[in-house]
């Protein structure tokens, strides 16, 4: 995106060493793995460990190509807390691993915990574990912004709260299921993706694209997505609100560089 940017006031010569190194990224663009969360979800995840088992992968990614670690070094599963105790703990737990590895100071790191978890639950009496997704989401939020300048201090700067709590409840009714961890066979949490999914739609699938599972949100009765496999990356020469559409998710997008755009065209 930023070398696309620059394009357009370049010389010959630096265009010739944009275009190369727009190449480059397509290039490491190619070898992502879809899913991957950031150092602040994976050290979440990895709290986990210290209790008990967990269920649910997650990988963390590197930015060193020079000392790529393999996959099963950077993987970690994802248990929801089984209780509110549970989740205290973890968030403890949480803290000190941050703290102890440098990576925020502590009291960054508990006025987020505090924003994200205690100030929400005390205001409007959520339950433990609409706080979890919450956290979370905040967390995502944090780790997939473009731009790299969201951290743990700034994030509440940005707003979005309400859309952020309708997220978690979303979340946590997939998430939270019935007898702990296991759906109560036959209900509405039971249906799984059965490998279909709706070319009519003009509304990409967000799964698809970003390599997670499905949620009982996007599955009709069936099992089938309500949305389109197709690419949701923005694009500039489409109309407002056009995006590339291939039958590829969004990291695998081929797309001119120059058109693409980070968000709908205004």
């Amino acid at each position: 995106m930023e070398l696309s940017a620059r394009i357009e006031e370049a010389d010959d010569q630096e265009l010739s060493r944009m275009k190369a190194a727009m190449e480059m990224v397509k290039v490491v663009g190619g070898n992502v793995l879809y899913g991957i969360k950031g150092v602040y979800t994976f050290i979440w995840a990895k709290t986990g460990q210290i209790l008990t088992k967990a269920t649910e992968a997650i990988r963390l990614s590197t930015s060193s190509a020079a000392h790529r670690l393999s996959s099963s070094d950077l993987t970690v599963t994802l248990r929801r807390p089984a209780t509110e105790a549970e989740f205290y703990e973890r968030l403890h737990y949480y803290a000190w691993i941050l703290a102890a590895l440098g990576i925020a100071h502590i009291s960054l790191i508990m006025r987020f915990v505090s924003d994200a978890v205690y100030e929400p639950k005390r205001r409007l009496g959520l339950t433990f574990s609409v706080c979890h997704e919450l956290f979370l989401v905040y967390l995502d939020r944090i780790e997939s912004d473009v731009s790299r300048r969201l951290n743990l201090g700034n994030i509440f700067e940005q707003g979005m709260f309400d859309t952020m709590l309708t997220q978690a409840k979303a979340n946590e009714v997939i998430c939270f299921r019935t007898r702990g961890e296991n759906p109560r066979p036959g209900s509405a949490n039971d249906v799984t993706w059965n490998g279909k999914y709706n070319e009519s739609s003009q509304q990409p699938c967000m799964a698809y694209n970003k390599g997670t599972d499905h949620t009982r949100n996007s599955l009709d009765a069936d099992g089938a997505c309500k949305f389109n496999h197709v690419c949701m990356q923005w694009v500039s020469d489409k109309g407002p609100r056009g995006i590339c559409g291939g039958k590829h998710p969004k990291g695998q997008c081929t797309y001119d560089a120059a058109l693409k755009l980070d968000g709908p065209r205004k």
